[in-house]
């Protein structure tokens, strides 16, 4: 890891959740999908309550400067508890869910829920109370957990909460139960080592805990919700109806494990309505949505799709696109709790007609680029967002309008790396006040550049050091706003290369200029001397730039191709071959070399010879282009020479090869034509060389040459 950390992030953190592709744009999801039959609608109205109160209770207002929030006050970060005990509670909870598995074993055919009574257009049902408002500052908040990739979104007023969402957890399908079948991609890891902590830390109990919300069927907002209701037992439950039949599934769309999530929350919140008296409501009405009053807080629940008209075979494209989502509201201010709204069929405008203008955003979907259209951010003009999703995952359309200071931006992956547990806005007249942090890493997609940017207290920021990010690794500030581009890094001795997206490169070659450089896994620059990468030798200068060609080393010499990998064997430099010893890689030279079955002769500069040699006194051809040494006859383009078979060239007077006489000149050269010695003629060949005998025509007449060759005149 590189020095100079900053933050160093929990390596359990790549294992928190299983990763997902959704959607046309790459992009990890966590969680799964889930589905049943529809429950009857149950709800308890509170006494005396009129629906004036709603209305009053959530007026469009702005958001105003938030205040600090001194960090004694609870919204630092948690640490959960070492080997707790089992609890009465606990084993309660465990006993309840065996009966929750037993109930669940003969799962009926899905219900098509009935159509929902219409409600009149002009009025506002009153909300459901939970507790009185008591006018109190200070008490009311809105904590997003960061659990990088999934959602668990606590709401507190006057010492009771309300849950939007658990998170995942660890009990997945693996393909025994065939009413769950596996898929590839379903999540295997939860967070319920996150979640369960801070909702302990908070106090929350079988008694304060006055509702959840699962906004959907996936795996990653409601996998924990059966724990969750079974541990805290929430006096009101909510969820939309589902089933893998509504569902058109697909490679953008799957299934995963939605039935089985869908159909353990149900199951609990079953088994909570008998056990405790829970409401299990299913049925929220459109438009408006439900209202709960919970002290101060006035919550409002929003599904996107009204009438369930997506409750049929075959007719659910999108299981997103049937969240229930909320929007809180206290002393005048509000926040929007998008679950995994996408812009899809319409559902943005949909809801922005709805909620209106908001001081903080949940961003929809975590932050993918199938949500937060321009249009809908727009229209709600936030504050401050907060992305649940991994930092590198966020579009342009949230980047961007950050780093032109329209809003705060928070994004939950830095935040754990920080160990930051959550995101907590308190709600007073003034605004929404919130602690001060020192984290968040933003990235912009495309061409745009810098592509990563760091955040203090949402707003772009100079800082230093090293910073990871959950997919793209390493990066580095060097007291900018911006991660550094392009370009190599200094720390603490070590060189760093920082891409064109500003991640540190590691494994890799690195092309600077004209100019080679290798860096490890560590992404450190290698330099000096000899260094084996991926198999293959190199030689890498002092600067770290890769050599090519003829390198002296501690008086021998190798030779590195223009790739930089070291010459060994042979190897031919543009002027000549050399030999290379395979397994050192050192040049040989001088002399004489059997090589692979074949003879070379080695120069003093280690160049193998060719053409004519001259070796004690005895010629050699080495041929051209292979420096290979010939034997027999050769032409080497002035005539024809006969090589002994040790290679040294024959010559002087008449030789025998293969039953045949030729002449052979003083330098070796085969002699054609007449030949006068001895005081006789012979005939030797223009063709071949080669001596005639026997009757012949020679230059037109016939002429007779005896056995010997000699010339007996014309016949």
């Amino acid at each position: 890891m590189p020095g100079g950390v900053f933050l160093q992030p929990n390596a359990s953190d790549a294992v928190l959740c299983s990763l997902r592709w959704e959607s046309n744009l790459p992009r990890f999801r966590v969680g799964a999908e889930r589905n049943t039959s529809s429950m009857n609608r149950s709800r308890t109205v509170g006494v005396g309550l009129v629906a004036a109160l709603s209305l009053a209770l959530f007026p469009a207002t702005s958001f105003a400067a938030s205040s600090q929030t001194d960090s004694s006050s609870g919204d630092a970060s948690i640490t959960a508890p070492s080997n707790p005990s089992i609890s009465e509670e606990d084993r309660e909870a465990a006993d309840a869910q065996q009966a929750e598995q037993d109930a669940r074993a003969a799962r009926p055919a899905p219900q098509l829920p009935p159509a929902p009574t219409p409600s009149a257009p002009s009025t506002q049902t009153p909300p459901l109370v939970t507790t009185q408002p008591d006018g109190s500052v200070g008490n009311d908040k809105v904590h997003i957990l960061s659990l990088s990739g999934a959602d668990c979104i606590v709401v507190e007023s006057n010492g009771h909460f309300g849950i939007v969402d658990a998170g995942d957890d660890n009990d997945y399908p693996d393909g025994s139960d065939p009413r769950y079948p596996w898929r590839a991609n379903i999540a295997t890891w939860g967070q319920e080592d996150q979640v369960r902590p801070y909702l302990d830390s908070l106090g929350v109990n079988s008694s304060n805990l006055d509702f959840f919300i699962g906004t959907h069927p996936h795996s990653d907002h409601i996998g924990w919700a059966d724990t969750l209701i079974h541990r805290y037992h929430p006096k009101h439950i909510y969820t939309p109806v589902y089933d893998d039949s509504y569902s058109v599934s697909d490679d953008v769309n799957p299934l995963w494990d939605n039935q089985k999530v869908y159909d353990d929350l149900v199951a609990a919140a079953t088994w909570a309505q008998s056990a405790y008296g829970a409401t299990f409501d299913q049925h929220v009405k459109p438009g408006q949505g439900d209202l709960i009053q919970m002290g101060d807080m006035l919550v409002q629940i929003i599904p996107l799709s009204p009438g369930e008209e997506y409750a049929h075979p075959g007719k659910l494209a999108n299981t997103n696109l049937i969240s229930y989502t909320a929007k809180i509201t206290a002393h005048g201010r509000s926040a929007y709790l998008s679950a995994d709204l996408e812009s899809g069929e319409g559902k943005e405008d949909y809801v922005a007609g709805v909620v209106g203008h908001v001081d903080w955003l949940k961003a929809g979907h975590h932050g993918l680029s199938t949500s937060n259209s321009e249009s809908f951010l727009d229209a709600l003009s936030p504050s401050l967002v907060m992305n649940t999703g991994y930092e590198f995952q966020t579009p342009d359309r949230l980047g961007l309008p950050a780093l032109r200071g329209r809003y705060e931006w928070f994004e939950a992956y830095s935040m754990r790396n920080a160990g930051i547990p959550a995101l907590i806005g308190t709600f007073t007249p003034g605004g929404i006040a919130r602690p001060h942090m020192n984290v968040g890493m933003g990235h912009t997609f495309g061409s745009t550049t810098p592509h990563t940017y760091w955040f203090y207290d949402g707003k772009p920021a100079v800082t230093r050091g090293w910073w990871k990010g959950f997919y793209d690794g390493w990066h580095y500030f060097d007291g900018s706003v911006s991660a550094v581009e392009n370009g190599w890094v200094l720390d603490k001795g070590n060189w760093y290369w920082m891409d064109s997206t500003s991640n540190m490169a590691v494994n890799t070659w690195i092309q600077d200029g004209d100019k080679w450089y290798w860096v490890d896994g560590s992404g450190h620059m290698l330099r000096g001397g000899w260094h084996r990468i991926g198999g293959t030798w190199y030689y890498l200068t002092g600067s770290g730039a890769m050599a090519t060609g003829w390198l002296n080393d501690r008086g021998s010499w190798y030779y590195l191709h223009s790739s930089g990998k070291m010459g060994q064997a042979w190897v031919h430099d543009g002027t000549g071959w050399y030999w290379m010893d395979p397994s050192s890689g050192r040049m040989d030279a001088g002399g004489w070399r059997n090589i692979w079955g074949s003879w070379y002769y080695l120069s003093g500069s280690g160049k193998a010879v060719e053409g004519w040699l001259l070796d004690r006194g005895s010629w050699y051809y080495m041929q051209p282009g292979i420096a290979q040494m010939r034997t027999g006859w050769i032409n080497d383009g002035t005539g024809w020479f006969l090589l002994s078979n040790s290679g040294a060239m024959r010559s002087g007077g008449w030789v025998q090869d293969n039953g045949n006489w030729y002449w052979l000149d003083g330098n070796g050269k085969m002699r054609t034509g007449w030949l006068q010695t001895g005081g006789a003629w012979y005939w030797l060949s223009p063709d071949n060389g080669r001596m005639a005998t026997g009757t012949l025509t020679v230059d037109g007449r016939a002429s007779q040459f005896a056995p010997s060759g000699r010339w007996l005149g014309y016949a």
